[in-house]
């Protein structure tokens, strides 16, 4: 019976120490993280690229820009705004004279029949490069920055092309009438002390126009 007990004993102790070997230690953590790779990127996410421009952004500015820059300024048809009219007897002219726009300052469109003789209408001249304000029987005349009569006008351009037809213009005042239309006209900016095109200045392109005023 004892060798029994000391049999069962000895198993008991042998079981428990098998039990002991059986727990294993958990493994320790890496205390180092792992590095993640510089090289990997997130395939999802689109790069920006540096040298791109906003195209939009470039065209609406561009479309901002001056249409007239580095040419002339062009108008189909004058408007013929506020027309007036006058025979001066000093000089024996009849002009007539209207505005782009009713503003102030204003632009202005004039012309002036001299009355050299003979001194038959209809009138008409075909504008040259040789033409000169000195002798012109029909003159043409854009003007700028005009705050009341031709005289208060900062600048003026004087016609190099283009035809003038005058088929009335009277030498009375008051009670005269002048009738006249433009074609094609070219004028360029005009140093009027010198009576020469100014280098390098700007120009006017006017399609068509038309005076019939009274005064």
């Amino acid at each position: 019976m004892k060798s029994n007990l000391a049999l069962m004993t000895a198993l008991c102790i042998l079981s428990i120490a098998a039990c002991s070997d059986d727990t294993t230690t958990p493994p320790k953590a890496d205390a180092a993280p792992q590095k993640k790779d510089a090289a990997q990127v997130d395939s999802t996410v689109p790069k920006v690229d540096a040298t791109a421009t906003d195209t939009t952004i470039a065209a609406d500015v561009t479309s901002k820009k001056d249409s007239t820059s580095g040419g002339c300024k062009k108008v189909a048809t004058w408007p013929g705004i506020k027309p007036v009219g006058k025979y001066v007897s000093v000089g024996t002219v009849t002009y007539v004279e209207s505005r782009q726009a009713d503003v102030s300052p204003f632009t202005m469109l004039r012309l002036e029949d001299f009355h050299f003789k003979p001194d038959t209408h209809p009138k008409t001249v075909n504008a040259t490069a040789a033409l000169k304000t000195i002798d012109c029987p029909l003159c043409a005349y854009v003007a700028e920055g005009c705050t009341s009569d031709f005289a208060s006008c900062k600048k003026v351009f004087f016609v190099q092309a283009g035809t003038i037809t005058v088929t009335q213009a009277d030498k009375k005042d008051p009670g005269g009438t002048m009738k006249a239309t433009v074609a094609n006209l070219k004028l360029v900016e005009w140093d009027e002390i010198n009576d020469k095109a100014v280098a390098g200045g700007g120009c006017w392109e006017v399609g068509a126009g038309s005076f019939n005023v009274n005064w």
